[in-house]
């Protein structure tokens, strides 16, 4: 699991300190924070960031993290897409050319060397075509985004992949594992007899 990045980690902290959350589970916030970073960089997620706390939650509860405990991570959660919304407010009212400068945020976390940021990421509208997403534990079925779990000329084959998706998925392995074992399977069918 990677460190969070010194810039994340000064904005969430100085977020935690406003909020008042008591000095003694700042650790733990910090903790929550390095998962979901963890968690980010290994699904894809959609664009909605109440998504995202969703699904990290359902991830948490299937880790059999205490209601206790998914309460708190929601709630790093949510201070840390506050931290990121104040840095990207920060960001555009500087950019804009009216005339009046808003006030430099502290720079102790950047380098004399580092470039400023000037493009700011806001959120994505999603287009007309746009198909939303679907959990993997939902009734939807995701998994036939990848070719191997695609429908072949061979309808022994599909059948064969199709009760081992159904199975990883029952088990509750990662999409990872599905599209190794798939893939696999599909070598293995396309090798001469």
């Amino acid at each position: 699991m990677q460190p969070i990045p010194r810039d994340i980690l000064a904005q969430f902290e100085a977020v935690l300190k406003k909020r008042a959350v008591p000095v003694a589970q700042h650790a733990d916030y910090r903790k929550w924070l390095r998962y979901y970073l963890d968690f980010r960089s290994r699904y894809s997620l959609p664009d909605s960031r109440s998504e995202h706390v969703r699904l990290f939650i359902d991830k948490s509860r299937q880790k059999n993290q205490t209601p206790d405990g998914q309460k708190q991570a929601s709630h790093a959660l949510s201070l840390f897409f506050e931290s990121q919304s104040q840095k990207n407010v920060v960001s555009t009212s500087k950019a804009q050319p009216h005339g009046r400068a808003m006030p430099e945020p502290p720079k102790s976390h950047q380098s004399a060397s580092s470039p400023t940021r000037q493009a700011v990421r806001m959120p994505s509208v999603p287009a007309v075509s746009f198909q939303p997403f679907v959990s993997p534990l939902s009734a939807g079925n995701r998994y036939n985004d990848w070719r191997c779990l695609k429908e072949s000329g061979s309808p022994e084959w599909d059948k064969l992949i199709s009760d081992l998706a159904a199975e990883i998925k029952t088990r509750h392995y990662s999409r990872k594992t599905l599209k190794a074992y798939a893939e696999w399977s599909r070598k293995f069918q396309g090798f001469p007899a």
